[in-house]
């Protein structure tokens, strides 16, 4: 019982059941520090579906990060749900060097670590032994919030100068309050900061739920 939830506790949804955590889950990156994971999972059951849990870029030390998001990753776990949250190359909290390339948004590498869970399924079950056997590897859905929607959107298949960066894998996604489109639709400032913005969804026919895009207005 939440009684913070108002109108959505009228939308169906299957009782919550008991969960478990593991954190952190350590995956080897080639010339780089180990990408840190969080995995929540329902306590019980098999073939469960995951989700890959990308996080924004944000002002906070903490929310991007494996760490946060916690409401919405619990509620989905409840449900029936892996979750996987990585910290990505962009957080502030366990990130890569703000003097590395690509700094500070790391729009390549987050995508790029997101692969690197896919390809380290396994690895992911040997650290996690009471889920090991449980998850459903062909049954992948990622979601991504504010920058972490631009990460998500472009696996999804949105492209960016035509190149394709889709991954698969991956057969459905959720873009929360992820950003619009680029180039000329924003300021010349913003545009000038945000090149890789300038994306094509023409190409994104991955089932996808999209909120409200909010960033990129003039």
């Amino acid at each position: 019982m939440n009684n913070l939830i108002d109108l959505a506790r009228h939308i169906p949804t299957p009782d919550a059941t008991l969960t478990l955590a593991y954190t952190p889950i350590r995956l080897a990156m080639d010339g780089r520090q180990p990408l840190e994971l969080r995995l929540t999972a329902p306590a019980s059951g098999g073939n469960l579906p995951i989700v890959l849990l990308s996080h924004g870029f944000g002002p906070s030390n903490y929310i991007p990060s494996k760490d946060g998001y916690a409401p919405l990753a619990q509620f989905w776990a409840e449900r029936g749900f892996a979750v996987i949250q990585p910290t990505h190359a962009s957080s502030r909290v366990g990130g890569l060097p703000v003097d590395a390339p690509g700094a500070p948004f790391f729009w390549r590498e987050r995508m790029e670590e997101l692969k690197a869970i896919l390809d380290q399924l396994p690895e992911v079950e040997r650290q996690a032994p009471s889920v090991a056997g449980r998850l459903d590897h062909l049954r992948i859905a990622a979601a991504g919030h504010s920058f972490g929607g631009h990460t998500v959107g472009l696996l999804l298949g949105a492209q960016l100068n035509g190149e394709d960066f889709s991954d698969p894998r991956i057969s459905a996604g959720i873009l929360l309050a992820a950003p619009g489109r680029g180039g000329k639709n924003m300021t010349n400032e913003n545009a000038a900061r945000f090149p890789f913005f300038d994306w094509d969804f023409s190409k994104l026919t991955t089932r996808t739920l999209a909120d409200r895009c909010f960033w990129n207005t003039r």
